[in-house]
């Protein structure tokens, strides 16, 4: 709920300025992320297993207004991994977590894709950010989170 009211927010600031007519250029707020909250180091933990697992990231809009943008960013590089990368490296950035965009440059397709991952996400009844699911030798789905370490995540994958 706190999400909506700082976006609603934002909004009635936007409109406001725009009302006044200021001419000043608007520029992105640093994200308002809990400093001791690291859901990036799901992606450190799962690194060392890339060689060994397939793992498609989906990204999705939770954290704020930056979210949906970044994940557009990550969708629409030549190198989609690089990005992704370069958003894990900056995410620790205290001033602005994660990558730089501009919004007028990303395509309303991709920031489709971005909103309909969140909504599976949302109807799937996740409540976690990263969150991740295998499909074991079983055929059973595990899910996984940024709480395992990457010997956990062996366990899950059936490196072991």
């Amino acid at each position: 709920m706190q999400s909506i009211v700082s976006r609603r927010k934002i909004l009635i600031a936007s409109l406001g300025a725009a009302a006044v007519g200021l001419t000043r250029t608007a520029q992105a707020a640093p994200a308002n992320v809990p400093s001791i909250w690291d859901g990036m180091r799901l992606f450190t933990r799962i690194k060392p297993l890339l060689n060994d697992v397939d793992v498609i990231f989906y990204p999705i809009s939770f954290m704020n207004i930056h979210s949906e943008p970044q994940g557009t960013t990550i969708l629409m590089s030549k190198d989609p991994a690089k990005t992704f990368e370069e958003q894990h490296e900056h995410f620790k950035d205290p001033d602005f977590r994660g990558i730089r965009y501009d919004v007028s440059k990303l395509p309303e397709d991709l920031r489709n894709k971005v909103w309909t991952n969140t909504k599976l996400h949302r109807r799937s009844g996740c409540r976690a950010v990263p969150y991740g699911v295998f499909k074991n030798s079983k055929g059973e789905y595990v899910p996984f989170d940024e709480n395992l370490t990457t010997e956990e995540l062996k366990k899950v994958f059936e490196l072991n």
